[in-house]
C-alpha cells in the first residue's frame, strides 16, 4: 500500500505541474495575437453545418464550445499528451487529420450539445465512431490531468468561502450548500435490475449529489447511485458524510455565538436531508418564531446558489440533460465527473464573477417533488436554534425585538416599514411629512429612527429608503439590501395582483378619459383583490 500511495502522490504532483504549465500557456495565448488559434477556429467553423456556422466572433465561439477561449486553450494544453496519441488515426471525412483543438472541440460538442454521435459527427464532418473514440479519450485525459480542479478546500480557502457566505447571505461559518439532481436516461423494462433506477417520479435516472460554494463551484460530488435512492440515503452512503461524522471535514474555526457557546462549520441543505450538527436544514413548522423565520429566509436565499448552479450545469452539458438511451452505467459517473471538472475550470479561469442573469431558472429537476426527511439529530437541533438566535440578535437587541413585534401588527406585516411604496404620489406625501407618523424606534446606539418607507433605487433618499448601490458593501449594508429586496417584493406582488384582478387596468384602453381614469384606478384599489 505505501508504494501505491506514493505513486498516487507523484501522479497528482505531475498533474498539477502540467496544469500550471497549461495555465501559463493559456495566459500566453490570451496575451498574444492568437494568429494560429484564430486560423484553427475559422477552419473548424467552416466545417460546421447549419446554425452552428451562421455567425462568428467570440460569442459564437462560446456558444458552440460553452467556454471562453482562455479556458479552451487551457484544457487543450492540459490534455495534449493523451489526446494526440495515435495522432494520424483520427481524421475528418475528407481525410484531413484532426488537430488537438479539433479533437477537444469535438469532445466538448458531444458533451454540451445533447446530440447523438451521428448528429454531432455529421454537423462537424467526422464519422460517428470517431466522435465516440475521441470523447472517451478526452474523458480519460481529463480524469488524469484535471482532478485537482474539484477537491475539498484547504483551511485558507475555506475561510474565504465562509467570509463570502456571511457577507452575501448572512450565514456565518457556512461552508457550502449540498443538493442533488437527477440525470435521466432511457432503459428497457426487460433490462436486469432496471427497477432500481426508477425514481419517485417514475423516471429512470442516476443521482448527482454536489456541494456548491458561494462562487457556484463544486467542492465535492458523489454520483453513480440509482434514482430510487432518497437524498438522505445517498448522503449517508457518501464520503462526505463519513468524513464529516469523523470530524475530518468541517473541522475548522468555530463561531462564537451570542450566548457564549460555539458553533462549528456547517453545510446547508433542503428538507430532504436529515438535520445534523454539520448539516442544517430549514425549520418545517408552520408557526415560526422571529428567529426561526429569519434563519429560513437566509437559508432559502443561500440555497438558490446551488439550485442555479445545477440548473446552469445541466443546461451547459446537455448530454446530461436529455434522456440517454441505455447508457453505460459504469461510464456515466465518469462523464458526469468530467463535466463537473469543466464547470469548475470555466469558473477558475474567468476574469469576472459569474453573471447570474444568464441563469434563467433554478429548476434543475423539473417536475420532481421536494423530498422530506424527518430525521433530526438532537445536537443538530441545538446548533440550528443557537444559530437562529444568534442571527436575530446581531440585528437588534432584545428590547428592539419587542418594538419590532409591536410594529408587526401593521397591515403589511413588515417589521419596520410604515409603507412599501411603488410609483405614485406616496412619494410626495412622505416628502411633505404627511404620511408618516413619527413613532420612534430606539436602537442599541441611542439613535431614534422614525417609521420609514421603502422606495425604488432611482428615488431620492429622504424618508423613503433606497438600497445601497456600492459594489463593496459592509456586512450591515449587505444585510439591509437583503431585507430591502425581500420586503419590496410585497409591493411588486400587490401591484401584479391588482392588475391581474382588475383587467381594465391591464389591457390597452382606447383613448381613455384621463380625468376619469384616476378615479377608476382609485376604486379598484379600494375593492378587494
Amino acid at each position: 500500500m505505501p508504494p501505491v500511495r506514493g505513486a498516487k502522490r507523484r501522479r497528482k504532483a505531475a498533474a498539477e505541474k502540467k496544469a500550471a504549465a497549461a495555465m501559463a500557456a493559456a495566459a500566453a495565448a490570451a496575451a498574444g495575437t492568437g494568429g494560429p488559434h484564430v486560423d484553427w477556429w475559422d477552419g473548424f467553423r467552416a466545417r460546421m453545418s447549419g446554425a452552428l456556422s451562421s455567425t462568428d466572433g467570440e460569442q459564437r465561439f462560446e456558444s458552440v464550445l460553452k467556454m471562453p477561449r482562455r479556458a479552451f486553450d487551457y484544457v487543450c494544453n492540459l490534455v495534449k499528451d493523451e489526446m494526440m496519441v495515435r495522432s494520424s488515426s483520427y481524421t475528418f471525412l475528407d481525410g484531413t487529420m484532426l488537430s488537438l483543438e479539433d479533437r477537444v472541440a469535438i469532445a466538448l460538442r458531444r458533451l454540451n450539445s445533447g446530440g447523438s454521435l451521428v448528429t454531432v459527427g455529421s454537423s462537424i464532418g467526422v464519422n460517428h465512431s470517431t466522435v465516440s473514440l475521441i470523447t472517451w479519450r478526452f474523458i480519460e485525459a481529463m480524469e488524469e490531468r484535471a482532478s485537482h480542479h474539484l477537491r475539498w478546500p484547504d483551511s485558507g480557502e475555506m475561510e474565504k468561502i465562509k467570509s463570502k457566505f456571511e457577507k452575501i447571505h448572512g450565514l456565518p461559518n457556512c461552508c457550502g450548500i449540498v443538493d442533488t439532481t437527477h440525470i435521466t436516461m432511457c432503459l428497457s423494462s426487460a433490462e436486469p435490475n432496471c427497477k432500481v433506477w426508477l425514481d419517485q417520479e417514475k423516471n429512470y435516472s442516476m443521482v448527482l449529489q454536489a456541494v456548491v460554494d458561494v462562487d457556484a463551484r463544486f467542492t465535492d460530488i458523489v454520483t453513480g447511485w440509482p434514482g430510487s435512492m432518497k437524498e438522505s440515503s445517498i448522503l449517508h452512503s457518501s464520503g462526505l458524510f463519513k468524513l464529516s461524522e469523523k470530524g475530518e471535514r468541517l473541522n475548522g474555526s468555530k463561531l462564537k455565538v451570542s450566548d457564549g457557546s460555539e458553533i462549528g462549520e456547517y453545510l446547508i441543505g433542503d428538507s430532504g436531508y436529515p438535520l445534523l450538527p454539520w448539516l442544517l436544514t430549514p425549520y418545517q413548522e408552520k408557526d415560526l418564531t422571529e428567529s426561526s423565520a429569519e434563519f429560513n429566509r437566509r437559508h432559502s436565499a443561500a440555497r438558490t446558489v446551488a439550485a442555479r448552479t445545477l440548473a446552469k450545469f445541466k443546461d451547459t452539458w446537455k448530454f446530461l440533460q436529455g434522456e440517454m438511451w441505455r447508457p453505460d452505467k459504469h461510464k456515466l459517473p465518469r462523464i458526469i465527473h468530467v463535466c463537473c471538472l469543466l464547470h469548475n475550470i470555466v469558473i477558475d479561469l474567468q476574469e469576472t464573477a459569474m453573471d447570474e442573469q444568464r441563469v434563467s431558472s433554478s429548476n434543475h429537476d423539473e417536475n420532481y417533488r421536494q423530498q422530506v426527511c424527518q430525521l433530526a439529530d438532537e445536537n443538530g437541533v441545538r446548533v440550528r436554534d443557537k444559530l437562529s438566535e444568534h442571527l436575530i440578535s446581531r440585528v437588534v437587541n432584545e428590547a428592539d425585538i419587542k418594538g419590532i413585534s409591536r410594529e408587526k401588527t401593521g397591515r403589511l406585516g413588515a417589521a419596520m416599514p410604515a409603507h412599501i411604496c411603488a410609483r405614485g404620489d406616496e412619494f410626495w406625501g412622505c416628502g411633505k411629512m404627511r404620511r408618516i407618523d413619527w413613532v420612534l424606534l430606539e436602537t442599541p446606539f441611542s439613535l431614534l429612527i422614525p417609521k420609514y418607507s421603502l422606495g425604488l433605487i432611482d428615488w431620492e433618499l429622504l424618508e423613503i429608503l433606497a438600497p445601497y448601490q456600492e459594489k463593496d458593501l459592509t456586512k450591515s449594508n449587505a444585510e439591509f439590501n437583503r431585507r430591502y429586496s425581500a420586503a419590496r417584493t410585497v409591493a411588486a406582488r400587490t401591484l401584479a395582483k391588482l392588475k391581474d384582478t382588475w383587467k381594465l387596468l391591464q389591457g390597452e384602453m382606447w383613448r381613455p378619459d384621463k380625468h376619469k381614469l384616476p378615479r377608476i384606478i382609485h376604486v379598484c384599489c379600494l375593492l378587494p383583490t
